[in-house]
């Protein structure tokens, strides 16, 4: 800035003023960046209510600020794998098959897949109902049962 003093017209004194910058009002948090969990807020402000002039020197302290921030991560409910292949055939002329509440697995409060536990598993007869536990013995062992 420049201070002129003028007396009866005539141009007596001619001053430079230098001017301090002085940071303007922060503006707004912005979003936190992480789309679930921890993440970061950050805000700015800018050197220009005034800004530095003739030499003057800028603003004190820093541009940014920034604070932790968390966000929450939506429920995620669970999905049941493909099943397993079939097990061999049991003496109880049974076999088995397996699935699991991994596709995906059950996050942040979501629910257990549809059916509960009673639905990982399955069984049926192998043996197309014609199955006797003393003939499958006699099939596969050469003798019944002792």
């Amino acid at each position: 800035m420049v201070l002129m003093i003028f007396i009866r017209g005539k141009l007596i004194h001619l001053f430079f003023v230098s001017v301090s910058g002085q940071w303007g009002e922060w503006g707004a948090w912005s979003e936190c960046n992480a789309e679930c969990g921890r993440g970061t807020r950050r805000r700015s402000r800018r050197c220009d209510d005034p800004p530095p002039t003739d030499g003057g020197p800028g603003c004190e302290g820093p541009a940014a600020d920034r604070k932790p921030c968390v966000s929450v991560c939506p429920a995620v409910d669970g999905g049941w794998s493909g099943w397993s292949g079939w097990t061999s055939c049991t003496p109880d002329c049974r076999r088995f098959r397996r699935r699991e509440c991994t596709a995906p697995k059950p996050r942040n409060g979501g629910r257990y897949c549809e059916g509960g536990s009673d639905s990982d598993t399955g069984s049926q007869n192998c043996t197309g109902g014609l199955c006797k536990r003393e003939i499958f013995f006699k099939m596969i062992f050469g003798k019944t049962e002792d």
